[in-house]
């Protein structure tokens, strides 16, 4: 994500508790404001169509 220009506010561990169809602890991306959102967006849009 650097490499195209964005930074993601936080990165936190978050272990489910009792679910059995997560077997690997998911990533809490945290909370980001709207410039930072739509930059995400955008990568995300020009990703998609580079397929």
């Amino acid at each position: 994500m650097a490499g195209v220009g964005v930074t993601l506010p936080s990165l936190a561990p978050d272990v489910p508790m009792g679910v059995a169809c997560h077997t690997e602890p998911l990533i809490d991306l945290g909370r980001c404001n709207l410039p930072t959102a739509r930059k995400l967006a955008a990568v995300l849009r020009a990703a998609g169509t580079a397929r």
